[in-house]
């Protein structure tokens, strides 16, 4: 009796998780409205931080940029100012 329980309670878990997994995939994720927030890029020295940037000002905020330059030397700077930069 005990075994068919709990075969029972993970076929349900099982079940749940299949379910929830399915329901996340197909529902989009809420986005934070970042209008007039800064926003930190790391990593922005290479080919991906510079692709983020642009969908970043689109949003309405203010790129903040942490990269490393080829000499190793940290180079940090601030990118825009909004939508309009």
């Amino acid at each position: 009796m005990i075994i068919i329980v709990d075969l029972l309670l993970m076929l349900i878990d099982l079940t749940y998780s299949i379910l929830s997994a399915i329901v996340q995939t197909v529902l989009r994720p809420r986005l934070k409205c970042i209008d007039g927030e800064l926003c930190l890029i790391t990593g922005s020295g290479g080919r991906a931080g510079a692709a983020v940037r642009p969908g970043v000002c689109q949003r309405g905020g203010a790129p903040g940029a942490v990269g490393l330059q080829r000499g190793g030397q940290r180079a940090d700077r601030q990118t825009g100012t909004g939508a309009g930069s």
